[in-house]
């Protein structure tokens, strides 16, 4: 089996329209699961033009504390020991929890002379499970002001796992998030292989760069697709200096093609669209997958 993750160092390069046609082209040929690992922005569900939800589950993975005013003495101990400055005093000396802030850490409870504090647990986030057209598609949505996305991503990675075991599928595609965050460490860590995605531009290559850099760090394989190459073909040669002085393999260049956006208004796979138009993107999609495969050794 192998796990392929598409990321960018900055969002809007496409990396979801990767991502996507790499599923639907893989899926003509074996079983393949797709997990969307962008858990603060989910839209790879829309690039494989929706499914049937086969399952749905709230995900409770922390815990908040909750303050007794019956039993609380006003000391303030707890909002002393905080150092999430998730207490705030009140007039009266009533301490307030924040519970966007609360790390469920057990500090205030610990200090708090009369046991005025318990825990009760914190909704993360929606996990579900989507048939698509396409194979399997897990996808997840971090609730509103919550940490740990992250945590959620490997969530997703283990039900992920469960359904390639199920369905025999030689692929798990990852469409990434975008940035170096927590959630894009969770998605590249035990990736077999990794595709930036990229732009012609200062940022793109800037941000290119910086997810490289921990793509390197955890020893992956990576290669880089240049999306929209044709808004500035002369920066490109910069991106693909780049990538032979810090060792990625370039997949390929998308041009910038309206039938993308075409698709995704009318809930469409962008891949098929582009090939229903007889688009250039289409051909240059499946030259990147073909070279993908090469680089696998697939």
């Amino acid at each position: 089996m192998y796990r392929v993750a598409v990321v960018s160092g900055k969002g809007g390069t496409g990396k979801t329209f990767i991502a996507s046609s790499l599923t639907i082209l893989i899926s003509q040929g074996s079983s393949v699961v797709s997990i969307d690992a962008d858990v603060e922005a989910p839209d790879l569900e829309i690039a494989l033009g929706g499914g049937d939800v086969i399952e749905v589950k709230e995900l409770y993975e922390g815990r908040v504390a909750e303050v007794s005013y019956e039993r609380c003495f006003r000391c303030l101990k707890c909002a002393e020991v905080c150092r999430f400055g998730a207490v705030s005093v009140l007039e009266g000396n009533v301490p307030v929890i924040d519970k966007y802030l609360c790390e469920g850490c057990g500090a205030c409870s610990i200090v708090c002379p009369s046991g005025a504090i318990s825990y009760v647990p914190s909704k993360l986030g929606t996990m579900k499970v989507v048939r698509t057209k396409f194979g399997y598609l897990v996808t997840a949505s971090l609730d509103l002001g919550r940490r740990g996305s992250g945590h959620l991503v490997e969530l997703e990675k283990s039900r992920g796992l469960e359904l390639a075991k199920e369905s025999d599928a030689k692929f798990i595609v990852l469409d990434g998030p975008p940035g170096i965050g927590c959630p894009l460490i969770a998605t590249v860590v035990d990736a077999d292989y990794v595709v930036i995605v990229t732009e012609p531009t200062p940022q793109a290559l800037h941000g290119l760069a910086r997810v490289a850099e921990v793509v390197k760090f955890f020893g992956k394989k990576f290669g880089v697709v240049i999306n929209k190459f044709d808004v500035n073909e002369e920066y490109c040669t910069l991106v693909e200096k780049w990538c032979k002085e810090h060792g990625g393999s370039i997949l390929g260049s998308l041009p910038y093609d309206r039938c993308v956006v075409e698709a995704y208004t009318r809930v469409t796979p962008p891949l098929l669209y582009c090939k229903e138009r007889k688009s250039p993107c289409f051909e240059a999609m499946v030259s990147i997958y073909e070279n993908l495969l090469r680089d696998l050794g697939v």
